[in-house]
């Protein structure tokens, strides 16, 4: 069976303790960002068991303490061994 996703991801990422090492600044610094993205996936048949190809392309905004940008992410799930 083969199958087309297609939809709308994102993330909402906020700090809640202070950066703690002996290089952080003492400075009470928290980040936080959100992003969105368009996904599309590909769902096939191979050697008679499920495979997925995922395609995901970020846009981060309402960067706080942090840097803004984008982000292309792949997610391939091949099965290697025999059906059982």
């Amino acid at each position: 069976m083969r199958t087309i996703i297609r939809g709308l991801v994102g993330y909402v990422y906020g700090q809640l303790t202070e950066d703690t090492s002996a290089y952080a600044y003492n400075d009470g610094l928290k980040s936080s960002i959100a992003s969105i993205a368009p996904e599309i996936g590909y769902s096939f048949t191979m050697n008679e068991q499920q495979a997925y190809i995922n395609l995901r392309g970020y846009w981060e905004f309402s960067a706080k303490h942090r840097v803004e940008g984008t982000a292309i992410f792949t997610t391939i799930s091949i099965p290697f061994g025999a059906k059982k």
